[in-house]
C-alpha cells in the first residue's frame, strides 16, 4: 500500500469522522462573523475615543475654573481639547500631554510660551493639584502685565 493510500485511509477512519468533530463554517458565514467583529471593535474604539476626549475636557475645565476662581480678569476658554488662558493680546493654550506627563503650553507667540515653560516648568507636571498650575499661570500673567 502506498503512503498516499495509508494517509487517506487514516483520514477516512471512523475516529476522524466522528459526529462531534466540528465542521468548518461556510466561508460566507465566517466572513459575516468577522465583519461583525470588526464593526464591534470599531464601535468600541469610537466609544473609547469619546471617553478620552471627555476626560481631557473635564481636566481642561478644572484648570479653567481654577484660573477664573483665583483671578476673574483672565479669560479662560475651552476649545478643541485645549484650555486657552489669556489677557489682552497674549494667551497660552494648555493641553495635557500623557507622553511627557506635563501640561503642554503653546502660544501664537512662541517666546511667550517658552518664557512660561522656563519660569514655571515644575508647575506643569500632570498631577491632581491643578491649583498649583492655576497659580503659576496667574503669577506669570501678573508679572507680564503689571496692571493685572
Amino acid at each position: 500500500m502506498s503512503s498516499f493510500n495509508k494517509d487517506l485511509s487514516n483520514i477516512l477512519s471512523e475516529d476522524n469522522l466522528a459526529i462531534d468533530t466540528p465542521v468548518p463554517d461556510n466561508p460566507m458565514t465566517q466572513l459575516r462573523q468577522k465583519a461583525q467583529e470588526l464593526k464591534d471593535a470599531k464601535d468600541q474604539v469610537a466609544q473609547l475615543e469619546q471617553e478620552y476626549v471627555q476626560a481631557i475636557d473635564a481636566l481642561n475645565g478644572q484648570l479653567a475654573v481654577g484660573v477664573k476662581k483665583c483671578n476673574p480678569r483672565l479669560s479662560a476658554n475651552l476649545r478643541n481639547g485645549v484650555c486657552n488662558i489669556g489677557y489682552r493680546s497674549k494667551s497660552l493654550n494648555f493641553k495635557p500631554n500623557l507622553d511627557t506627563q506635563t501640561w503642554a503650553a503653546e502660544s501664537s507667540d512662541p517666546t511667550f510660551a517658552r518664557r512660561f515653560s522656563r519660569n514655571h516648568g515644575p508647575a506643569t507636571a500632570l498631577n491632581p493639584d491643578i491649583d498649583a498650575l492655576a497659580k503659576a499661570i496667574i503669577s506669570f500673567f501678573t508679572n507680564h502685565y503689571k496692571t493685572l
